[in-house]
């Protein structure tokens, strides 16, 4: 499985630990084991290959890390989205930008510039038009500041 996939996955994991309030461990548990995957496969085809063990760290690590540090994170995003209140952002839009901003700081084999590029795909194709832009500006004002 690709990382690119792995991170869709992962991206529908924090979204739904998000939107429902779900538990991490649960989340994981229905989107990486069998009978789950088989289920999401019908209806999402990056389940149609089940994630090998370099894919489940990666999704686990990601939505366990972006659970277990999401205040921490919701607020360094707030910090960087000029002229927006966190609760104006879509849920799609946090879940996206608490994906990268883990990335970037919680995994060095994930370079910066890559995560922000994957934040901006994932956001065409998830989220509402003008979200690739702001969410490409406000991860690179995130990044510039830790690079100084």
């Amino acid at each position: 499985m690709t990382r690119k996939i792995a991170r869709e996955i992962a991206l529908g994991c924090i979204f739904e630990c998000l939107a429902a309030g779900a538990e991490s461990d649960c989340v994981l548990k229905h989107r990486l084991d069998v009978p789950g995957t088989v289920d999401l496969a019908s209806e999402d085809e990056v389940y149609a290959q089940e994630p090998d063990d370099a894919a489940r760290e990666y999704i686990s690590f990601i939505t366990e890390t972006a659970q277990a540090h999401k205040d921490e994170l919701l607020n360094e995003i707030a910090a960087y989205s000029e002229g927006w209140k966190l609760e104006r952002l879509s849920v799609m839009t946090k879940s996206i930008l608490l994906l990268s901003v883990t990335e970037i700081l919680y995994r060095d084999d994930v370079p910066s510039g890559a995560s922000i590029n994957e934040a901006v795909e994932l956001a065409k194709k998830y989220d509402v038009e003008k979200a690739p832009a702001f969410i490409n500006g406000l991860l690179g004002r995130f990044v510039k500041a830790r690079e100084q």
